[in-house]
């Protein structure tokens, strides 16, 4: 996965956008952390980083009140005015943007972009339409 961030990173260093196919829960959280975290590594200006899913929202907000399985570094910050996981501090910030759909995330996306496209959300023909309306722009997709 390094190699992905690294390549995410050079990408978004050139300017361009990338849209990572992951699942809608669990890894997601990860994936918003790493690829967060490689940006900051190289000194990037922060892009804004976008979530297309109907059902993220609520996955995002309830992952930060589920504190027993977090690391105990984590845990600490369970009862802190802060959000325990990068995410919570990203959509503060909104710096994260969670969209029901692509036509929605499209009427605000800026480029460049991170776009993480939660395809088993959606139905298929969801989906497909989903990566047609992101062809025509100029990006880079990862499967993960």
């Amino acid at each position: 996965m390094r190699k992905v961030y690294a390549s995410v990173g050079r990408l978004l260093e050139r300017g361009e956008s990338v849209v990572l196919i992951s699942r809608p829960f669990g890894a997601l959280y990860d994936l918003i952390e790493a690829v967060n975290h490689s940006v900051s590594e190289l000194g990037l200006t922060k892009p804004t980083f976008h979530v297309v899913s109907p059902v993220a929202r609520a996955s995002l907000q309830l992952c930060d009140m589920f504190g027993e399985w977090m690391s105990a570094e984590r845990q600490r910050f369970l009862f802190e005015p802060r959000s325990p996981m990068v995410h919570g501090e990203l959509l503060e910030s909104k710096q994260l943007r969670v969209h029901p759909t692509t036509d929605a995330f499209l009427l605000e996306a800026r480029e460049p972009f991170v776009l993480f496209l939660c395809s088993p959300d959606q139905a298929a023909d969801d989906f497909t339409r989903s990566i047609d309306l992101l062809a025509d722009r100029r990006v880079h997709f990862f499967v993960l």
